[in-house]
């Protein structure tokens, strides 16, 4: 079957390194055509669109976003300083790799921005897939620097009781430590050995 079809391209926010900056969504399925099976020995050619055409890249969306009260220390293709950005007031904070065009970040305040989210067609493979432009400050609010150091509690456990590795600890923490995927807990003896 031949398939024409009506696609949307969506961004990931803060994909991982390994994986897609988009995603793509079937709209509708616009045409269904039977379609003769090549002969023994041909081969099947996809086709690109060519450089001077941009992709269809979906639309800009804008949105409101809260930044958090200062930089953090995050790791995209080199070593660099994030802001903590998230949708909602009580979503957790995500890592923002990417600068806000016509933001000028202050420590010690959290924002409430509208920005406009635009997609980047072609992005170069270190690059984002996403420009971010600032379209109004709504609220600058001074604010306490989140803890310096992470902290970490484990609550199904009490101090002092084995921990049974072969069942699941919950682990919960605030501060700069995001906790994304794997979760290394060291378990100290009483005098301070691993």
């Amino acid at each position: 079957m031949l398939y024409e079809l009506r696609v949307q391209q969506q961004p990931v926010p803060n994909p991982p390194a390994d994986a897609s900056s988009v995603r793509w969504v079937l709209l509708e399925i616009v045409n269904q055509t039977p379609a003769e099976p090549p002969p023994n020995g041909a081969s099947l050619t996809a086709t690109t669109p060519q450089p001077d055409t941009p992709p269809h890249t979906g639309t800009s969306v804008q949105k409101t976003v809260f930044i958090g009260p200062q930089l953090v220390e995050c790791t995209g293709v080199a070593p660099q300083q994030c802001m903590l950005m998230r949708e909602q007031p009580d979503d957790p904070w995500m890592l923002m790799y990417d600068p806000i065009e016509g933001f000028t970040f202050a420590p010690g305040y959290t924002y409430e921005l509208r920005v406009e989210q635009q997609p980047v067609p072609y992005p170069p493979a270190d690059g984002s897939s996403l420009r971010w432009l600032l379209l109004e400050i709504v609220n600058q609010t001074p604010e306490e620097p989140l803890p310096s150091r992470a902290s970490l509690s484990i609550t199904s456990h009490q101090a002092g009781d084995p921990l049974d590795v072969g069942v699941p600890v919950v682990v919960t923490g605030t501060g700069q430590g995001l906790f994304e995927g794997n979760v290394v807990v060291y378990v100290l003896d009483n005098q301070g050995t691993v």
